[in-house]
């Protein structure tokens, strides 16, 4: 008669821990987070205002035309969508004063970027 084998010892359970998948807007964070590191600044803005950005709100120049008219009426003069893209410039410089935060430069390039195509 063969000796009987030892039971295996039991191993102490862990419980079983579920991830969720990662949204769409969270791989989109993630991947720009790495293509930061990777790309300029230049380049980074060049993709976010011809890319996502335009597919969420649609093209530039009719979004800066509300913003202009909305403004307008606020500030009760008229405001046109390139001075909209030159406000917005200014305001993320005044943030960038604060500190070095590569999204304030990656938005200044974006909206300075907005600002040409709009003078055209």
């Amino acid at each position: 008669m063969a000796p009987k084998k030892p039971a295996p010892a039991k191993r102490p359970t862990k419980p079983v821990r579920v991830i969720e998948p990662l949204s769409r807007e969270q791989v989109d964070d993630i991947t720009a987070e790495f293509a930061a590191k990777e790309v300029s600044i230049n380049a980074e803005a060049d993709r976010i205002i011809n890319g996502q950005r335009r597919d969420d709100y649609g093209p530039a120049k009719e979004s800066f035309e509300k913003i202009a008219t909305g403004w307008s009426v606020i500030l009760g003069t008229e405001v046109s969508a390139h001075q909209v893209a030159l406000a917005m410039v200014w305001l993320k410089t005044c943030r960038a004063l604060q500190g070095f935060h590569r999204d304030s430069f990656v938005d200044i390039c974006g909206y300075a970027g907005l600002a040409e195509v709009l003078n055209e």
